[in-house]
């Protein structure tokens, strides 16, 4: 399969699945499809365009596709900014805005309804890669809605929840340089003496009352904790500065200890319970698995491997007798982004996906960001919002339908940085119970020279 610079790129006598399969080997691997528009013309044939408008027509007479679907078209509703994003700009309109939604319309036999769409994050330090970030996103929805058509599972996913503005403007590009070389994020944990559906649902001052700091540009994040025989156990994210490598460490009333480390990062020690015992799946997205420990007298043992995925702070919770597994998908710079849902009637599987897999692509409200809970018969799960800025603040959402073909939820509350007493105003990302307490992690920022100096020797 060639691609000729500037024009087309053609697909001759070929089924509607491997186009499928060629249009997603062709845009993953041709490094110049930032400055490309996909569509099937006229002729059947895959080509690049420079009419935005129309991103995807699947022809009349097509064969091997379902006759229901003959005639669809794919189409961008904001085409002048596709058209710009794909050249690597930002509108002007666009720089005082904090995200853009980018939506796919299905138009079918005169009718427009929404198929997918998109929230991504506008950053001013970095308009070209931003933009052309973006326009690379909006060619993986495509590629997901094309997978959807291809094994039959073409199902419009929900719009994206409306929120209100974070207020949190991007850095300019100076100072984003100068913030990156000259400093560090402190991530630290705390105490909040409310239940979590009182945290939850705060729109009042938080009291927190904060660990220690880690030494040096060390930190502690991702708090989960358990009480066993009446006793409070915290497990939470290590982070290394100096090996840039995250492991797992406990905090009971006989102190801090060394809990779990492997060759390669770990975080997010997320714990649930299930039949009376104590589980544990860690983050372990380097690796690219998913591992659920058994915890049996507060030690983790029967390691068993649940999915293989570079699965970004995954979470297990039991709802309507269903296991649910959540987690973000690292590959394709969607660990912010894509939402992916995994059902089992087990917690250790065999898990299936979803079957609109990836279930939502949103800056705002995909990442999982703490214990999912019940409160007067509805289901919460909290959410990380990084539209400013990785961990900048945390969505609470309320999930309304969950099956194994629908995911729907809408927020109820917001937590930012500001509603907590302390020192960490630059983002919450964490929240979790532990008994009537809730924990929670926070992040300041701290001047050094040490990123500076590592570039240097660099």
């Amino acid at each position: 399969m060639m691609a000729t610079p500037e024009t087309s790129l053609l697909v001759d006598d070929q089924t509607p699945a491997d186009l499928v399969s060629e249009f997603a080997a062709w845009f993953t691997a041709n490094t110049s499809y930032r400055t490309r528009v996909i569509h099937f013309n006229e002729t059947g044939l895959l080509t690049v365009s420079e009419k935005p408008e129309v991103i995807i027509s699947l022809l009349k007479g097509t064969q091997n596709y379902p006759q229901s679907l003959n005639g669809l078209i794919l189409e961008v509703d904001s085409p002048n900014y596709l058209d710009s994003l794909r050249k690597g700009i930002l509108p002007d309109n666009l720089h005082s805005e904090t995200t853009l939604i980018i939506q796919l319309n299905q138009v079918f036999n005169g009718v427009r309804t929404e198929v997918s769409s998109g929230r991504f994050r506008l950053t001013n330090y970095a308009g070209t890669r931003n933009a052309q970030q973006i326009f690379y996103q909006v060619l993986i929805l495509i590629k997901e809605t094309l997978d959807r058509i291809s094994n039959g599972s073409f199902k419009p996913l929900s719009s994206l929840p409306v929120i209100p503005d974070n207020k949190l403007k991007s850095d300019t590009k100076i100072s984003h340089y100068l913030n990156t070389l000259f400093s560090v994020y402190k991530w630290n944990i705390g105490i909040i003496h409310q239940p979590i559906h009182e945290v939850a649902f705060s729109s009042k001052r938080l009291d927190v009352e904060w660990l220690d700091e880690a030494p040096g540009n060390d930190f502690r994040a991702d708090p989960f904790g358990y009480i066993h025989m009446g006793n409070e156990y915290l497990l939470y994210e290590y982070y290394d500065y100096k090996r840039k490598k995250g492991y797992l460490r406990k905090r009971d009333e006989s102190g801090d200890h060394f809990y779990m480390e492997s060759p390669s990062h770990l975080s997010y020690p997320y714990i649930f319970q299930a039949q009376g015992r104590l589980y544990l799946t860690p983050e372990s997205a380097a690796a690219g698995t998913i591992n659920l420990y058994s915890i049996d007298n507060n030690i983790p043992t029967a390691k068993h491997g649940v999915l293989e995925a570079e699965a970004v702070d995954p979470t297990i919770f039991h709802y309507n007798n269903q296991w649910w597994l959540f987690f973000t998908d690292k590959k394709r710079q969607g660990a912010d982004l894509k939402l992916h849902i995994y059902f089992s009637p087990y917690p250790e599987g065999p898990w299936h996906p979803h079957a609109n897999n990836p279930v939502k692509t949103d800056i705002c409200t995909a990442r999982p960001g703490g214990t999912p809970f019940m409160h007067n018969g509805k289901l919460y799960r909290p959410v990380q919002d990084s539209s400013g800025g990785y961990g900048s603040a945390l969505f609470i959402m309320e999930i309304t339908k969950l099956t194994t073909e629908i995911f729907e939820e809408i927020p109820v509350n917001r937590i930012t940085p500001d509603m907590l007493t302390g020192p960490y105003k630059e983002g919450v990302h964490t929240l979790s119970p532990l008994g009537n307490k809730t924990l929670i992690d926070a992040k300041r920022k701290k001047r050094t020279l040490q990123p500076f100096l590592h570039y240097i020797v660099k």
